[in-house]
């Protein structure tokens, strides 16, 4: 009963959009904090790990901040070798997913962390060949093939090979790829 009460409130446009804005905005800043805890950095250190300004950190985990670009989400991923989920969801799902702001549930695995918990080739390749199958067209079977030679690296741990080799001009154009498609 509480709970459909609780629900009615979001019939309401001004207490859903706002308060959909304060969980997002919060929701950024404190995973950003509790990930910078996780690798035990200082705003300093985590700039540096990013590539972008110490300013950068501190507002980034300022709740009232709310104007990070997906961009840059995705090259603080990229540094932290996390994953980022961006995605509209419905307002049920939405509250399951941000009910739990604890600092443990907010630091996630980097993909080095999560291949020694699971079967992470057995993951991967049914995405890959999920993208595959519905997207026909040529980035996205670039992006699947770059997740393939990704994943032989993880599973063969040539990690460095990707960033030392003369594979950046394959890691950008994937890149380039993936921003095309969150346009």
């Amino acid at each position: 009963m509480k709970d459909q009460l609780d629900l009615k409130k979001f019939l309401r446009k001004d207490y859903r959009d706002g308060y959909m804005q304060t969980q997002v905005r919060a929701g950024i800043a404190y995973q950003f904090q509790a990930l910078r805890k996780k690798f035990d950095l200082n705003q300093n250190e985590m700039a540096e790990r990013i590539g972008k300004p110490q300013s950068t950190v501190s507002r980034l985990e300022n709740v009232e901040y709310g104007r990070v670009s997906v961009q840059t989400l995705l090259d603080i991923a990229s540094s932290l070798d996390v994953a980022l989920i961006v995605q509209f969801a419905s307002y049920p799902d939405f509250l399951r997913r941000t009910e739990d702001m604890t600092e443990s549930s907010l630091q996630v695995d980097t993909v080095y962390e999560s291949k020694t918990k699971c079967d992470f080739a057995s993951i991967t390749s049914g995405a890959a060949s999920r993208s595959v199958n519905t997207y026909r067209k040529e980035p996205y079977q670039h992006a699947a093939e770059s997740t393939s030679y990704a994943r032989r690296l993880l599973d063969t741990g040539q990690r460095t090979s990707l960033v030392n080799s003369g594979s950046n001009s394959d890691l950008q154009s994937t890149r380039s790829d993936a921003s095309r498609l969150s346009a």
